[in-house]
Order: C-alpha cells, then sequence, then structure tokens
C-alpha cells in the first residue's frame, strides 16, 4: 500500500441545506496517483441526513463498492474502472 503522506487539500466545500442533510466534497492533490487512476488526486463526496449516509463516494481503491441509498433501498453504483 502506498501512503500519500504528501497529499495538499486543494478543495473542501460543506453545505447544509434546509431540512438537515448535509454535502461535502474534498479534492486533494497527492504525490503518487491512488491505485487504478492515472491523475494525481483523491477525492471524496459524502451527502447525509438524520445521522445516516445516502451517498458516500471516493476514488480510495480497496473499500466497497460505492453504494446510493434511495429511501431504504440500496442500489450499488459502479465506475467502468471497477466492473
Amino acid at each position: 500500500m502506498i501512503d500519500n503522506i504528501g497529499a495538499k487539500l486543494i478543495y473542501r466545500h460543506k453545505s447544509i441545506f434546509a431540512d438537515g442533510s448535509i454535502m461535502e466534497m474534498i479534492i486533494w492533490s497527492v504525490p503518487i496517483p491512488v491505485k487504478g487512476s492515472v491523475h494525481p488526486y483523491k477525492y471524496r463526496l459524502f451527502w447525509g441526513r438524520h445521522g445516516r449516509r445516502i451517498v458516500g463516494y471516493d476514488n480510495e481503491r480497496g473499500k466497497a463498492i460505492p453504494a446510493i441509498s434511495m429511501g431504504g433501498n440500496i442500489r450499488i453504483a459502479s465506475s467502468p474502472s471497477r466492473r
């Protein structure tokens, strides 16, 4: 496993909406591309409400396939590189 100790935060945005949902996007510049990527970025997206994750996605390998939950049902969302 390659550790990106020299990662630099280049973008972070967090919004809290009137319905209580939270959306957060974070992007780092990394010295070595994340395994499976050709670009020098690591990113993460989160959207949740009432203490539950509704959408969670990042480009770090070795984790479960990103899941999108809508109304309690789980749909699996995958990128072409993970098929």
